[in-house]
This record gives C-alpha cells, structure tokens and sequence, in this order.
C-alpha cells in the first residue's frame, strides 16, 4: 500500500514540474487562445513535456545501470578470492581471473569444463554431495577440497562457498561458489599438530624427570635455608667470640703494638689488661724467633701457624718450660697492606704428656684411615705426608711416593684456588668448622675430576695440619648438569608453545602445576591459596560458567572410566581476562579400576581462536 502511494506522488510531482515548465515555455498560449484551445493545447503539451523528462531520467538510470556493471565486472574479475558459476550440470559457466590464476588455466580454456575435473579424486564426493545439497534445499554450503592447479601439475587445498542462483520463481539454476587458498593454513594445522604430539610425547617422557628435578631444587633450597641460619649464628657469635674466649687472644698493629687482648691473655702472664695496652708486643715476648716468623707474616701477608712451641715466661720461671699453639694471621685493609695482626694462642703444655698415648692411638687411627673407602690425606705447612690407598686410587698416583711430599696445591685446579685457601684462612682466624666444598682436582696423569672436599684441623706427628678428606663426584655432577639442561630445555619449550603440564594425585587430592601452567591460568606459586589450595578444585574456579558442567563431567568420566579425555574450554584468569585452552589428561588406575593418579597438559590456544575468527570475518566480508 504504501508503495503505490509513493508511485502515486512520484507521478503527481513529476506532473506538478512539467506543468511549470509548460508554463514558463509557453505563457503566450494564455493570452492568444481561444477558450477551447486554451483547454485543449496545454493538456496535450503539459504530456508531452512529462513524457520528455521521463525518457530524460530513463536514459539517466540507463548510463548508470551500465557504469555499475562496469564496476561490478572489474571487482569480480579482481577480487582476491576466485569466484566461479556453475550450472546444473557442474559446468563451469562463469569464472573470474583469480580464479582461473588459482587453477593455473586461461579463463577461455575453463568456460564449459565439469568443475570437477578441477578437484582431486579424493575431494570429488565432498564436492558432489554439497552441489546436491545446495540445487536440492536452496542452502548454502562450505567445504575444503584438494584442488588441482593445472599449469604446473601440484595440488592446493582450497575453501569452497557454495551459494545457490535463483530464477524468479525461487527454482535454483546455478550455483556461485567462492574459492579460498588455504594451502598454507592446512599445513600450518599439520605443522601445529605435529608439534603437538611431539610435545606432548616429550611431555610425558620427560615428567618423572622433571619431578625429581623439583625434588632436587626443593633440597636446594632447605640447603641455602640451613646456610642462611648458620651465617647468622656465626655473625652473633663472632662478636662474643674474642671476649669469650677461654683461649689468649691478642690483636696487634703492623708495627706489633698490642691493640688488644683478652683476659685469658693476661692472665697468662700473671697481669692485668692495662699492663699491655698500647705496649710493642716485644716488649713481654723477647723470643728473637718469634720476632723473626712476626715479620716474615707481615711481608708475604699469609698466616702462620705454630704448634707445641716451647716458651719460659720471664716473669714466672718457676713454671719452667711451656708448649704453645699458635697462630698470627694477617688483616688486610683496602688496599692490600697488612693493617692488623691476630694471634690466638694455646697452652698445650698438658698435652705433650700425653703425646706418647696419642702416638698409640694414632697408629689405631691410622689403620682405620688406609681401609676407609675415602681419600684421606694430612697436609702439613702445604705439603702433604700423609695419604691413604683411596687417595692414591682417585689420583691415579703409582704408589704414595708420588703424592708424599708434594704440595696440596698442585694437585687443586686453579679456579678452585681461592675457595680452598679462603676457607683455610676462615679457619685459622676464627676457628670455624670449614665444612663441605665442592672443588677441581689434577690427577697425577693431569686428568680432571670434579670433588667433593672436607677439611678438618688435625695434629699429625707434634704438628699443626689438615685433615682433607674428598670423593669423586664427577658422575654426580654430570647427572645435575644433565638435569638441570633437561628442566631448561622443559621450560623453555612450554613456554614457546603455551603449554604447561600438572599432575593430579587422585587419592589424596593433591596437585601440582608447572611454571607455564601458573602463568595460562595468570596465578602466582605464592598466591595459590584459599579453601581449595592445590586441589583440583581449584581449576575449577578458573573454568568459564557456561564450560564448568561440561569440563566437570569430562573429567568425572574420565576417572569413573579410567580413560584418557581431550577438551578445548574457556578459563577466566583473576585478572579478568577470558582465554581459550586445550586440555589432555591420562589416568592411572589400580589393577580394580581405581583411579589413582591423572597426568596432564594445558595449552593456551587463544591466539589460534583468535586467527579463526578473524579468517572467519574475513571470508563473511567477501560473501
């Protein structure tokens, strides 16, 4: 109705502007005319101006109806999608130039040809049911074919558009199909795919592994927590050290003036503190000896050790004869120069007595030492005199006259240098237990093993020296190396692919997450907590509303059935953000069926639904 009333005022408007014209071009007709012609005339030339200016804008819409062909032919022929018509029959009835590029024939040449013979045999049945169904129901259809380019005899997988022609009765004719190359998208997917299942195959080799390399660094760690706690004690203690200390302790400058000493000193010599303060050491010792070794100490800047060193002291000559252990050791300051001097002292006078017993003992001591299944060697003043078969062994020496004699320097490989010798001095200073090292050793035939050192003070023959006790952990190295590259390259390859891996321990309801399993679900390790922490429940929360029934029943069949399931959902991180994962997960089940354990891969597929959606529009755009 309204549409006739449009015709209806398009008419009288166009009525309205002929009678104007009229008007203008033919005025004197009003004033010479009869009044009969006056009647009659303008009608008849009112008319035929009308029908003037209809033919006038019929020749208008004509041009433009041709322009818009115009246009209309060169956007089919240069679309970059090839488009094709094709009759009933499936012959080719019209076809574009991107096209007929495509399929590496002239246009001419593809006019009239079964479309069919441009498909590989394999796609020839997908292609005839969806022609069917398209002729039959007027539907459009989409479907992907391997296609045959004919110019060079190579195959492409292309995306077909199926949309159907009709007549004016709604009878379909012909059908258009539009034609995309997705050559490089189908072997990008096998590419993806491929990748896929060699991850996830590495994955699961390579999970008992990396669970003991968790293993291994949370030890680590408890290791350093250790450490931490030791290093504290010790920075307590070492305050209450010298004051503390049962021992003598004197503290002098580079010219031997006494700084300052400790009771235990002082009452030594039978003194006060205040006697000593500010005194040339010198003064009290007049042992030429001593003076000659303090000078030497403060020339080369190494320590010095005495052990059992006989001294009257001038004052008290009824105590006759006195044995002392002692031990000066430099204090450097910023710029390499002796500023200080310590010296700790030992009254090991009570000691000599009983030398003759420890000789005894030592001979038990040093049966135990030859058959223990460690090196064991004794260094005195740098040089080794003592080492057991074991020793001899590990350092591929022919007999201990090879190792006897020389210094433990020769045998310590120089990057190893400054731990071994840093330590030592820590010890002679303050007199801590210098612990476990792990070192460099030179075999005697110049070979590398890689050690694990400890070294104990020790008095071997009326002399001060250390216990060195080492194994060779060359082939527990190598295994922490390897473990260690084995987790890198783990991590860096879950990382590029976006997938993660966790494992789920059924029976007591404990999980656990890889790195890049934390970052796809957006979480940190530390803040992974709440109700549900490391539970399986905890995923959950992250699952999209409308996914969660879904992922939840997967997973209940998984374990009723004790099979292996394969899901894409969406996640929602705390962040807000929405992605879109790939979850795989196997079971493992008890002889009965039980479900006892589940171990399984994430994969953050986003950016691959993104690429969908987007191929998608595109090919919307174009249609």
């Amino acid at each position: 109705m309204s549409s006739d009333k449009t015709e209806n005022d398009r008419k009288t408007e166009l009525h309205k502007k002929a009678e104007n014209k009229f008007r203008k071009k033919y005025s004197y007709l009003h004033n010479n005319s009869t009044e009969k012609s006056t009647k009659i005339t303008p009608g008849l030339l009112v008319h035929q101006i009308e029908l003037e200016m209809q033919n006038e804008e019929l020749r208008k819409a004509q041009i433009e109806l041709e322009e818009s062909r115009y246009k209309n032919a060169d956007l089919h022929d240069f679309a970059p999608v090839g488009y094709f018509v094709i009759d009933g029959k499936g012959a080719i009835a019209e076809v574009n130039l991107n096209a007929s590029a495509m399929l590496g024939m002239e246009r001419n040449k593809l006019l009239n040809k079964p479309f069919s013979l441009c498909i590989c045999k394999e796609s020839q049945d997908i292609f005839y049911l969806n022609r069917r169904e398209v002729f039959e129901t007027g539907a459009s259809r989409r479907c992907e074919l391997k296609m045959i380019r004919e110019k060079d005899t190579e195959h492409f997988f292309a995306e077909l558009i199926l949309d159907p022609i009709t007549n004016d009765s709604g009878k379909t004719v012909n059908c258009r199909i539009a034609m995309i190359d997705i050559t490089q998208r189908k072997k990008m997917e096998d590419e993806l795919h491929k990748n896929r299942q060699d991850l996830e195959k590495r994955v699961k080799e390579k999970t008992s592994d990396l669970l003991e390399v968790v293993n291994l660094l949370r030890g680590e760690i408890e290791q350093r927590k250790k450490a931490e706690l030791t290093l504290q004690k010790q920075t307590r203690d070492l305050d209450a050290f010298f004051s503390g200390s049962i021992n003598p302790l004197v503290i002098l400058d580079s010219k031997f003036n006494i700084i300052r000493l400790n009771k235990a000193y002082a009452d030594a010599w039978g003194r006060n503190i205040s006697d000593f303060t500010g005194r040339n050491y010198f003064e009290f010792c007049t042992c030429e000896e001593n003076k000659r070794i303090y000078s030497q100490v403060v020339q080369s800047k190494k320590p010095h050790q005495a052990a059992a060193m006989p001294f009257i002291f001038p004052d008290h000559p009824e105590l006759g004869v006195t044995y002392w252990d002692w031990n000066l050791v430099p204090v450097l300051d910023e710029s390499g120069n002796v500023e200080l001097l310590a010296l700790s002292l030992k009254n090991v006078t009570e000691n000599i007595k009983v030398q003759k017993a420890l000789e005894e003992n030592e001979k038990k001591y040093r049966t135990l030492v030859e058959v223990s299944p460690e090196a064991i060697c004794v260094v005195v003043a740098d040089k080794i005199v003592f080492a057991n078969q074991t020793a001899v062994r590990i350092l591929k020496a022919a007999s201990t006259r090879e190792i006897i004699g020389k210094s433990i320097w020769r045998f310590v490989h120089p990057d190893s240098l400054a731990v071994i010798k840093e330590k030592i001095e820590r010890y002679q200073k303050n007199q801590n237990d210098i612990g476990m090292v792990e070192v460099t050793i030179i075999r005697t035939d110049r070979s590398l093993i890689e050690s694990e050192v400890t070294i104990a003070p020790v008095d071997y023959e009326a002399e001060k020296g250390l216990l060195i006790i080492f194994q060779d952990i060359s082939l527990r190295k190598k295994q922490e190396t390897d473990l260690k590259r084995i987790k890198f390259r783990l991590d860096e390859a879950q990382r590029i692919a976006h997938l993660g891996n966790w494992d789920w321990d059924i029976i007591n309801n404990s999980l656990w997450l890889s790195d890049e399993s934390y970052r796809i679900f957006g979480i940190e390790h530390d803040k992974f907590e709440g109700r549900y922490a490391r539970r399986f429940e905890a995923l959950l929360r992250f699952v999209h509303p409308e996914d969660r029934q879904l992922v939840k029943q997967t997973v209940e069949e998984s374990i009723a059935k004790c099979k292996t399931y394969d899901i894409e959902h969406r996640i929602i991180r705390p962040d807000g953000v929405q992605r879109f994962v790939h979850k795989r997960a196997e079971v493992e089940c008890d002889p009965k069926g039980k479900a006892l354990k589940m171990v399984g891969t994430i994969q953050d597929v986003t950016e691959q639904k993104k690429a969908e959606t987007q191929l998608l529009l595109s090919r919307l755009k174009w249609n």
